[in-house]
């Protein structure tokens, strides 16, 4: 039995498998993560060299947290419908991979359910891997790494 869960979503169908497997785990307790990311840092990203005006970068990371905070209430309604006892939400910012490591070690999280986009090649070297830098970062626990739906 796990004590204590995080599952971390990001709004995306590969994180409702990962949510989808939760039920399944006996834990007695769970923490629903979603970890906001900057929107500069995604542009940046995404199209190098974008230069964003603070008001509009700030108008949409609001409606970024709006967002996450309502699905983060809507996946805790799922969760408790299916039966998970005691469930948790938390938003935090930043970039993901080390997010999720701080969130399971100050939450005191035994195990660690995400999903992966199976990303490989060169879409992996410019995107990263989330799901890497969490298996190899979290110390202590266990991850299970949900692989994304068949088409």
């Amino acid at each position: 039995m796990f004590r204590k869960v995080l599952v971390t979503v990001d709004r995306s169908p590969f994180a409702e498998a990962a949510l989808d497997r939760v039920p399944d785990i006996n834990a007695e307790a769970v923490v629903i993560l979603h970890v906001v990311e900057p929107v500069a840092s995604i542009l940046a990203r995404e199209v190098p060299a974008f230069d964003v005006p603070p008001d509009i970068a700030t108008s949409i990371s609001q409606a970024e947290r709006e967002a996450a905070a309502a699905y983060l209430s809507e996946a805790a309604t799922k969760l408790r419908g299916a039966g998970v006892g005691q469930v948790s939400t938390l938003m935090r910012e930043g970039r993901p991979g080390p997010e999720i490591v701080a969130a399971a070690r100050e939450e005191g999280c035994d195990l660690v359910v995400m999903s992966t986009h199976g990303r490989s090649g060169i879409r992996r070297a410019l995107l990263g891997s989330v799901a890497n830098h969490v298996t190899t970062h979290v110390e202590d626990g266990a991850i299970l790494l949900v692989r994304p739906p068949q088409d």
